[in-house]
């Protein structure tokens, strides 16, 4: 991407169980509808940022989104999430039995490519090398940005400057996840809860940065 695109600000969204867990065994240990509701209707006509594992996971393009995924080779994400929440119930599709017909599509792309550092391989579908050419993608579109996960990308994406909110749904049970959300800083990000559902004993917290 060019360097001169102005990066624009992003939003994490994310599910975790009691213990900040997100993921185990590669897939979402849980099926949430609330919350899958949530994140469908809160990424509705938005970007997603996301890394491969966790494109992998959900098993397609998701629909009504700009769909980016960091790291057509392999690189980042090693930790699949959510995230909804895209680490999240992001959302429900587990079958990841397109890796190999992606590989293929990446390569030829890649070429086509190579002096742009981005693949498009399929409409609302961009592969970026890292955070910031994903964020200088998502920039051309002026809609809202959401990391949806895995864990490595939350991970750069909590303390990135251009990060200014944390949505995130906390579920009440833990469920021995494999694959955790990042510590929160605390002197970085202040919270307020959003909502409370009843029926599922969840809530969702809105984390905000405190330097805003």
């Amino acid at each position: 991407m060019s360097t001169n695109v102005k990066l624009p600000p992003f939003k994490i969204i994310a599910c975790v169980d009691s213990k900040f867990g997100i993921g185990k065994n590669g897939k979402i240990p849980w099926h949430n509808p609330e919350d899958l509701r949530w994140f469908a209707k809160k990424t509705a006509n938005s970007v997603i940022i996301m890394g491969r594992k966790t494109h992998e996971s959900i098993g397609k393009v998701l629909d009504n989104r700009i769909n980016v995924v960091i790291g057509s080779n392999g690189s980042n994400d090693s930790n699949s999430s959510n995230g909804s929440n895209g680490s999240n119930g992001s959302n429900g599709s587990n079958n990841a039995n397109n890796a190999n017909n992606d590989n293929n599509d990446n390569n030829a792309n890649n070429a086509n490519n190579a002096n742009t550092g981005i693949d498009k391989q399929l409409d609302d579908f961009y592969i970026a090398s890292n955070l910031n050419d994903a964020l200088a993608i998502s920039a051309g579109f002026y809609k809202n940005i959401y990391v949806i996960g895995g864990g490595m990308i939350y991970q750069e994406a909590i303390v990135h400057p251009l990060c200014r909110k944390l949505i995130i749904t906390h579920l009440p049970d833990s469920y021995d996840c494999d694959v955790v959300f990042p510590q929160i800083p605390p002197n970085m990000y202040n919270n307020v809860i959003l909502y409370r559902h009843p029926k599922y004993d969840l809530q969702i917290k809105l984390y905000y940065r405190s330097n805003n």
